[in-house]
């Protein structure tokens, strides 16, 4: 009994000392941060994008429409986590092309005046589940005409606001790397500007835009906040 006290007193101490150095090594660890769906990060994409019939005259015979010609665009959009599966999101795209005039749907000429567009958006992201490839987005939408948008309207810059809704798909992450391939479709429903117009031309009540983008997202590397 004596001799198998002390072996006793020494595995307690031993089992003691042990849970003694997993408690400060969690302590001094932490537990794992948890999952989120939309980490920080930055994604550059390029693309093409419509612009809709932002005004219409009717003849009597034959309606006109005038939208701005389908053309390539570069965009670049920065994501913040909120909560685990939403995220806010901020970004802006530009695009270059021109005025047209379209009958009945089909396309009659085109103004040879380019007109720069500077495209900004913002609002909320979410995913159904932090780690699922799908994603959807609303928010909203700001436009900067570096000209007019509408054939003839004789305005000049102008702008324009409206809504957002998307879908993206984030592809091809390895583990421990920090890009990934991304795809999105973004729509616009924006309210047109009717300054401007022409007599007998008559501004629509809205208009609605598209973007289709193909690129890559780069996680950014800022310090990760620690959870339960």
């Amino acid at each position: 009994m004596k001799a198998a006290f002390p072996r006793c007193t020494q595995v307690l101490v031993a089992l003691v000392a042990g849970a003694s150095t997993v408690a400060v090594a969690q302590v001094a660890t932490g537990p794992a941060p948890r999952a989120v769906a939309f980490p920080p990060a930055l994604s550059v994409m390029v693309g093409v994008s419509t612009y809709g019939a932002r005004a219409r005259r009717d003849s009597g015979a034959s309606e006109f429409t005038y939208p701005l010609s389908t053309g390539p665009t570069v965009s670049a959009r920065l994501q913040s986590p909120l909560g685990r599966r939403f995220g806010l999101h901020v970004g802006g795209g530009f695009s270059y092309r021109n005025p047209r005039e379209d009958v009945g749907g089909s396309p009659r000429r085109s103004s040879n005046e380019r007109v720069a567009t500077m495209r900004g958006e913002g609002g909320l992201l979410f995913r159904f589940k932090p780690a699922a490839p799908i994603y959807f987005g609303g928010g909203f939408v700001y436009y900067r005409h570096g000209g007019d948008p509408v054939f003839g309207q004789g305005r000049g810059a102008m702008t324009e606001t409206g809504g957002a809704f998307g879908i993206g798909y984030d592809f091809g992450r390895k583990p421990g790397s920090n890009v990934a391939g991304r795809i999105e479709y973004w729509t616009y429903f924006v309210s047109p500007n009717a300054s401007g117009l022409t007599s007998g031309v008559e501004a629509k009540s809205s208009a609605r835009d598209w973007t289709f983008t193909v690129g890559a997202t780069y996680r950014l590397r800022l310090p990760e906040r620690r959870g339960s």
